[in-house]
């Protein structure tokens, strides 16, 4: 991994990963990816550490994508994974030029709330606008990253949490759209820290699944209106009917942290343990929900490393990164 190698005053991360090779040529590419760093400070930021945690999320998913592969003779295939860091609360964004040569988009977490009035933010939407939607561009949102997407675009509405603070693993019931999208049977489980959630959609996009708490906990944006409904009708399979389509997704976002299982110490003791701690400091959790949800994250750790993969590989896969 490069220790924070400069260009322009802007780290770059970077990993390249062996695997074998699903063609009859080996050979060595580069995913270039714009990390769109939301938080700066401990105990999520700072935003170096949220690089490593998806570079790291990104290179293990390729790497289970790829494992049931059987590889042509001896060939094998070198990814690079790159990340550039962009720290949006200074104003920081690419160039045009950079955007275009970008494989993909990160939104990650923040302290911060969506529909904070915050010129940041503000400017953050407008961009996720010009930049991402209007262009549909690849990208991958998580908690704050999954709101603002939302919040960003009219018809999209997050909102405070009338349930309270989520903490620890939960239960995603998937729609038919999300099964089909994310590979995978009625629920999954992920890990949450989280106080805010989306109360509504803009109309290009669609719920992937959600729970009684937080009813969309992950979400699909398609180019337009018409895109959405036609994948959302096609998500339903209908006997001798070939539901396959060329429509995909150019974005899919995730109330929850499939980061922080990529890396148990720096994912689960680092960050989501020290952001319960953080939760609990303030109040805003009782001290036995927090207990139970470090308790549950470590008993379960396998399966939800497992189920986090599962998706960062749907994800992945729906987009060509893999």
């Amino acid at each position: 991994m490069n220790n924070g190698s400069m260009k322009r005053e802007r780290t770059i991360w970077e990993k390249t990963v062996q695997v074998p090779s699903h063609n009859s040529a080996g050979r060595s590419t580069i995913k270039r990816f714009i990390l769109l760093g939301c938080e700066d400070h401990a105990p999520y930021g700072p935003t170096d550490k949220t690089a490593c945690l998806f570079l790291d999320l990104l290179c293990r998913g390729l790497t289970q994508s790829r494992s049931s592969i059987t590889p042509i003779g001896e060939l094998i295939e070198y990814v690079t994974f790159r990340i550039c860091v962009w720290r949006v609360k200074e104003e920081e964004y690419p160039t045009e030029e950079e955007w275009e040569e970008s494989d993909g988009v990160l939104i990650p977490g923040s302290f911060s709330a969506a529909y904070d009035e915050e010129p940041w933010i503000i400017r953050l939407k407008q961009v996720i606008r010009t930049h991402i939607m209007l262009p549909r561009r690849k990208t991958l949102g998580v908690c704050f990253g999954h709101q603002i997407m939302a919040h960003a675009v009219e018809g999209g509405l997050a909102v405070k949490c009338p349930a309270g603070h989520q903490a620890g693993p939960h239960t995603l019931h998937l729609t038919p759209t999300g099964q089909r999208l994310l590979r995978q049977k009625n629920t999954v489980d992920l890990l949450y820290t989280h106080g805010d959630m989306i109360e509504s959609l803009p109309p290009m996009a669609i719920s992937l699944g959600g729970n009684k708490a937080v009813p969309i906990q992950a979400a699909a944006y398609f180019a337009t209106p018409t895109e959405a409904h036609a994948y959302y009708q096609e998500a339903a399979p209908t006997a001798g009917v070939d539901n396959t389509t060329i429509i995909q997704p150019h974005a899919i976002t995730f109330q929850a942290h499939p980061e922080y299982t990529a890396n148990q110490s720096l994912g689960i003791d680092q960050t989501f343990c020290s952001i319960l701690t953080a939760l609990g400091d303030r109040g805003v959790v009782p001290d036995s929900v927090l207990e139970k949800a470090r308790q549950d994250a470590n008993d379960n750790f396998l399966s939800l490393e497992r189920t986090s993969l599962d998706m960062i590989v749907a994800v992945g896969q729906a987009f060509g990164w893999y």
